[in-house]
Formats: C-alpha cells, structure tokens, sequence
C-alpha cells in the first residue's frame, strides 16, 4: 500500500508541477498581449503624416514621375525639372524629350513629328531657354 501512495503522491505533484507551469504561462502570455495592446496602435488610428513617415513606396509607382513617349515609359526624378517640363507647350516638351532621351537628331525628330529640321531646332532653343529661366528662377528665388 505504501508503495501505491507513494505512486499517487508522485501523480499528483506532477499534476500540481504542470497545473502551475500552464497557469504561469497563461499568465505571462496575458502579460505580453497588455504590453503589445499599451504600445501599438491600430492602422486606423494613425493619421496621414503619421502613415507617411513609416511608409516606403518603391519609385517606380510615383505616375507623376513619368512620362509616357514612343511607347515607353521615362523616369525623371527630379520632381522641379518634371514640373519643369511639364510645363513646356506639347512640341517644345516632345522635342526636348526625343533629343535628350532617345538621343534622336533634328532630322529624325522632324521626320517623327512631321516638322522641318529648322523648326524642330528653334522649339529646341526655346524650351532651352524656358527651362534655363525656369530653373534660374528656382534657384535664385526669382519667379520665372
């Protein structure tokens, strides 16, 4: 008998040991969710500025940035010079686009826009120009 008390006791500490291992667990696992709810916030919460600084958006989803000719797609990412030449009257902006991007020359831009070689160079000189007073005003706080 004494060996079948002996046995229950053995039982009955393991259970208690067990009992007492998941309470503390629970109990530490309570612990964290109260600390996790204390210092986060949900999305909803934050406001715009907020989302704004922890938010990361690859360049390449920024439309603003890019502009669409002869099928593709370019990329400029200096965000005044875009505005810049956003700007620019269409044929001044297509042909400061074909000659700096595409490396076309007056005669092949001129074939693409259907425009004499003279002409395609005075829209190239003026929008030279505008982009020069454009970018001296920037930079000297002067208003082009």
């Amino acid at each position: 008998m004494n060996t079948k008390s002996n046995e229950r006791y053995k039982q009955h500490a393991f259970d208690s040991y067990c009992k007492k291992v998941i309470k503390n667990e629970a109990r530490n696992i309570y612990k964290e969710i109260k600390r996790k709810n204390e210092r986060e916030i949900s999305i909803e919460q934050l406001k715009i500025k907020d989302i704004e600084k922890i938010s990361i958006f690859p360049e390449y989803y920024f439309e603003e940035s890019c502009i669409r000719c002869k099928e593709e797609i370019i990329q400029i990412n200096n965000e005044e010079i875009m505005k810049i030449i956003m700007n620019l009257p269409e044929k001044q902006r297509s042909i400061i686009i074909f000659s700096y991007c595409f490396n076309m020359s007056d005669r092949e831009i001129a074939e693409e826009l259907n425009l004499v070689r003279r002409t395609v160079s005075r829209y190239r000189n003026k929008a030279l120009m505008n982009l020069r007073k454009s970018l001296e005003g920037k930079i000297y706080g002067k208003r082009a």
